[in-house]
């Protein structure tokens, strides 16, 4: 590139600019952006996580809620010997009297309980 390049002399042959801009135009532009609102948040941007905060919660209850283990209250022990004697002379009462089941070759027995 020479001196007499058009480039250079054209940037040469520029008025001198300010170099910095006056407080009156600095303070122009500062009222300007005080003066802006500020911008609103939308109110989208706060529901949605509730609301997938909220599903999710009521998916964890509600499987806690069906899949609980069930679980089967154990009968009351009791220490009184009365009340023992009593239950044990019963069933054996019923086991002199009851009939005794035949099972023959390639039967099987089945038996079901109910938890009441």
């Amino acid at each position: 590139m020479s001196r007499t390049d058009p480039d250079l002399i054209a940037v040469r042959e520029l008025p001198p600019g300010l170099a910095e801009p006056s407080d009156e135009a600095v303070a122009r532009v500062w009222h300007k952006i005080a003066a802006r609102p500020a911008p609103r948040r939308s109110s989208r941007r706060l529901w949605v996580p509730i609301t997938a905060a909220a599903a999710v919660l009521a998916l964890v209850g509600a499987g806690i809620f069906f899949l609980r283990p069930r679980t089967v209250s154990q009968p009351a022990f009791t220490t009184d010997r009365e009340t023992v004697t009593r239950v044990i002379g019963d069933l054996r009462d019923r086991a002199v009297t009851a009939e005794p089941v035949s099972v023959g070759p390639g039967q099987v027995i089945y038996q079901t309980i109910h938890v009441v």
